[in-house]
């Protein structure tokens, strides 16, 4: 991860936000476009192979993210190669805040801490394939929101665009809302590793109108 620059996400990140909680099925691995060859050809020299059922290079997340995806035999177990540009970009566009968290060679970072520690998390994206996945956290234990007000239990006044529960809030990488936990011995300030980020939801916010 340090020579490549990938960064793990998905739900192997989440079960590392909240250990114990559940044991992810498969490990998604984001990788710069320049470094993709380079961590294909490392997991083939451990003996994972290019899925030939799932066309190579051909399969797309739901935020267009192409994906390579290698499978394992002895155990069989599975590995998603997905190119970004801003893995910060890519996850803001996730299916739901749960899932905003990713593991890069320095530490681990969450977006959206409280609510994810709470197994909570807004619906960001909800279509018929999104779907499917909330089915699959919500067997995990996990609670999918489609309405920000319910995600804060008492609230006398919402700042639209302002307030961290707001899906139209500008956040940044640097919030006290988000939080990071360096690996041991590393500085504890995430702007030694990171740019300053930023993003929005840009779902509906249930306090407007």
């Amino acid at each position: 991860m340090t020579c490549s620059g990938a960064v793990l996400s998905g739900s192997a990140a989440l079960a590392l936000v909240l250990p114990g909680t559940f044991v992810p099925k498969d490990l998604d691995f984001y990788i710069p476009r320049n470094r993709a060859a380079m961590v294909i050809t490392y997991f083939e020299k451990l003996e994972y192979e290019l899925d030939p059922i799932f066309s190579v290079g051909a399969g797309e997340y739901n935020n267009g993210a192409v994906v390579f995806r290698m499978l394992h035999l002895l155990p069989f177990s599975e590995i998603n190669i997905v190119i970004f540009l801003n893995i910060v970009g890519h996850i803001s566009t996730f299916h739901s805040m749960l899932v905003m968290n990713y593991v890069s060679w320095y530490g681990l970072i969450c977006l959206y801490p409280d609510w994810t520690e709470e197994k909570k998390g807004l619906i960001v994206v909800d279509n018929v394939y999104t779907r499917l996945c909330f089915d699959k956290y919500k067997k995990r234990g996990f609670i999918l929101l489609r309405n920000n007000k319910d995600l804060m239990e008492e609230m006398n006044m919402h700042l639209c665009e302002r307030d961290a529960e707001c899906p139209k809030t500008k956040c940044c990488l640097f919030n006290e809302q988000c939080a990071f936990r360096p690996f041991q011995g590393l500085p504890r300030t995430l702007g030694t590793f990171e740019r300053a980020v930023t993003w929005i939801l840009g779902s509906t916010c249930s306090y407007a109108g």
